[in-house]
């Protein structure tokens, strides 16, 4: 009986890699593409592709009047590329984080077979290489590794002087300076719950400082778009903070119709419509039950009615604390009627590992005392 259910799924299995598309490439192409019914069977089509390099001397063809040339090679399964303001090109040397658990029986053993055919069971170099054509002639002169030590990093992201990092299990940052070709400070990593205090550098811009532009402070400072709304949400971030004018971008607000001129500046950078850039959002409001529909705010409308709410104009001493971890407390003067109003935030250094629970309810002791 064994020996026959063996052959029985041998069968099966060359039955189902023989299986071939039954319509041309074309008809997947297009506004409308014709796709087939789907399919299910025992064990499921597999067709992956081969990795391989390319043939020495070999590369894609350019375009009329372009040129193509190898810009770096000896890469480590590059994954993601971010180019950062000054032209540097930083690459994501990673793979999948190992799972144990995927490599068990008859499914692991395929699992690691296609794999390594689609050229994923290398280990993960975990590293950020950076890139720099120091004469614009469409290679790199020069080669570092700019952050080692990650796990699975992916996505990376600038925010002022602030360079984020998606890890495989966190999103953690560390300071960056213009030009810098080698990071060296630990990664701190937000978990969950946290507060998070955002640091873009536009602060300097603020009335009274050396380098004060108001119209760069409110009107043109960094921000967020919806997916790190969503991920804040999804981290149970308890509040944040930002040294700039807004927790929303400025062409994320009404500012976009109130200053036309940079509007089409912002529009002219990015390539695209403000409304493409940054689209329309849905919501359901939480008391009433409506369905609501904006295009501006949403770090207002829709993330204080899910109780997360923001302080902007972070400022004072803010590069001090810079890449670290600390207790927070905010303490507002108290209004009534007011839709906001100033407040003090502190960075508590010295008080070992006690969490923020356990200050809440020696101040609500001393408060019955």
């Amino acid at each position: 009986m064994l020996n026959r259910c063996t052959v029985l799924i041998a069968a099966s299995l060359v039955s189902a890699c023989a299986s071939a598309a039954q319509l041309p490439l074309s008809a997947g192409v297009g506004p409308q593409p014709e796709l087939p019914p789907p399919k299910t069977s025992v064990v499921p089509l597999v067709k992956v592709a081969t990795a391989k390099g390319w043939p020495a001397g070999a590369k894609p063809v350019a375009a009329e009047g372009t040129t193509v040339a190898v810009f770096a090679q000896g890469l480590e399964h590059p994954r993601w590329l971010y180019v950062l303001p000054n032209g540097d090109v930083l690459v994501a040397e990673t793979n999948a984080p190992p799972r144990p658990e995927d490599g068990k029986g008859i499914k692991g053993k395929f699992f690691k077979h296609y794999q390594k055919k689609a050229g994923g069971a290398a280990p993960s170099a975990n590293r950020i290489t950076l890139l720099r054509d120091t004469d614009g002639d469409g290679v790199a002169e020069t080669r570092s590794v700019f952050l080692s030590g990650l796990n699975g990093p992916f996505g990376m992201a600038l925010a002022g002087n602030t360079f984020y990092v998606a890890n495989a299990d966190a999103l953690v940052k560390v300071p960056y300076s213009p030009g810098q070709t080698q990071i060296t400070a630990a990664p701190v990593k937000v978990e969950k719950g946290d507060i998070l205090i955002l640091h873009t550098g536009y602060h300097r811009y603020y009335e009274g400082c050396p380098q004060q532009d108001l119209v760069r402070y409110f009107c043109m400072h960094p921000g967020g778009k919806l997916p790190l709304l969503e991920w804040m949400l999804d981290m149970q971030i308890k509040w944040f903070g930002i040294d700039c004018g807004s927790g929303d971008h400025p062409m994320n607000t009404t500012i976009r119709f109130m200053r036309r001129d940079l509007r089409k500046q912002f529009e002219d950078t990015v390539g695209m419509a403000v409304e493409e850039f940054f689209p329309s959002y849905e919501y359901t409001h939480k008391l009433s039950g409506r369905k609501v529909k904006n295009n501006v705010f949403p770090f207002h409308n829709y993330a204080f009615q899910e109780g997360l709410i923001h302080a902007e104009n972070v400022g004072g001493d803010i590069e001090k604390v810079l890449n670290t971890r600390a207790l927070i407390g905010a303490f507002p003067w108290k209004y009534e009627g007011l839709e906001s109003c100033p407040c003090r935030i502190i960075a508590f250094y010295d008080c070992g590992k006690a969490e923020v629970e356990a200050f809440r309810g020696m101040a609500t002791l001393k408060q019955r005392t």
